[in-house]
């Protein structure tokens, strides 16, 4: 699976945490949301809007009509976990109609009163790493995630955004290397384990 945002496929964007979705065709759209760490509450809104509704908590599963009657509209989507005393995690689903999608968003402790409002400023500078990628500004997308990995080392997302980043470039031995480091962050996530599998096959020339 791979990221719309980054120009590789239809699929999810995710920032801050997970960022990684996995997807299947069918013909009745259903959309599970599921956290780590306990019970999160759900916000969702129509991309361009900063009316966020809490539409449930994980674990919740509903179909893309249900969402849309939520919200209002079809079409893509902003997703927000909040729980009290984790980071906020974001989301974002660029389609809601045509496949099964399943949310997983690791819930991450705020750690030593760690400033909420920091971790929300690295979290709208990933979103900017993702436009620059989206308008082909790769170079500039790389220098800002890794100015973002300097600060905030320990966001599994920086590193999943280089890795795709370096993977739409085809430098894959740099984007496995990426993909390492978001995997020793996050060990239990099977889907930056599988990205992993599918860039250790492109670099050792496995897929074309």
């Amino acid at each position: 699976m791979r990221l719309l945002s980054l120009g590789l496929s239809k699929s999810v964007a995710a920032i801050s945490g997970v960022a990684m979705l996995m997807l299947c065709s069918c013909s009745s759209a259903k959309i599970n949301f599921q956290s780590g760490s306990g019970v999160a509450e759900v916000w969702v809104a129509p991309i361009g809007s900063k009316d966020l509704k809490q539409i449930g908590s994980t674990p919740l599963t509903i179909s893309s009509l249900e969402l849309a009657q939520k919200i209002g509209e079809k079409g893509p989507v902003a997703v927000e976990y909040r729980s009290s005393g984790f980071t906020t995690q974001r989301a974002i689903i660029t389609d809601t109609t045509n496949v099964d999608i399943n949310l997983s968003l690791e819930m991450i402790p705020l750690v030593n009163n760690e400033d909420p409002q920091k971790m929300n400023r690295v979290v709208d500078r990933l979103f900017e790493v993702q436009r620059l990628a989206r308008v082909g500004r790769a170079e500039d997308a790389l220098q800002a995630v890794k100015e973002i990995q300097k600060e905030a080392p320990y966001v599994t997302a920086a590193y999943e955004l280089e890795g795709g980043i370096y993977l739409m470039q085809k430098k894959y031995e740099m984007s496995l290397d990426a993909y390492r480091t978001a995997s020793k962050l996050d060990p239990k996530n099977l889907e930056i384990a599988n990205m992993k599998k599918q860039v250790e096959k492109l670099a050792s020339g496995g897929v074309q």
